[in-house]
């Protein structure tokens, strides 16, 4: 006996909740439809037309922001390669001076000393001390 009253109250309640979302989407037509009433068909065109506008306007806007970052990560990236371009032009004109061991067949090792740089070519002039005549 238990099941049919549960299963009544429920369809009750069921019931209850119908009729309440009636009545509250009878009361939200009734406070929308006067407007809607009102409003003529070249408003709704002209509502329309201004969402367009403003959507529009803000993807400009959303596309000048990242046409700002990009160029502005461009800048970036070309301050920071000439900065390290030149602290490896500079590392480079550093050796000259200094002695080196140069390898040129397997485990044929030189001893060398850089006399030069040439910033054009990228290379350095080596002055090798030989012992042999």
């Amino acid at each position: 006996s238990g099941k049919p009253q549960t299963t009544t109250a429920s369809s009750a309640m069921l019931a209850m909740l119908r009729d309440l979302k009636a009545t509250l989407d009878q009361a939200i037509a009734a406070a929308l439809f006067p407007r809607a009433a009102k409003l003529k068909r070249a408003d709704l065109e002209d509502e329309e037309a201004h969402l367009e506008d403003r959507a529009r306007r803000g993807a400009e806007r959303r596309i000048c922001c990242a046409t700002d970052l990009f160029l502005q990560m461009r800048r970036l990236y070309a301050n920071a390669k000439t900065r390290l371009d030149a602290n490896v032009e500079q590392w480079r004109r550093s050796l000259v001076n200094q002695f080196v061991e140069v390898e040129w067949e397997k485990n044929d090792w030189y001893l060398a000393k850089i006399i030069a740089y040439d910033n054009l070519a990228k290379q350095h002039r080596l002055f090798y001390k030989t012992t042999e005549l």
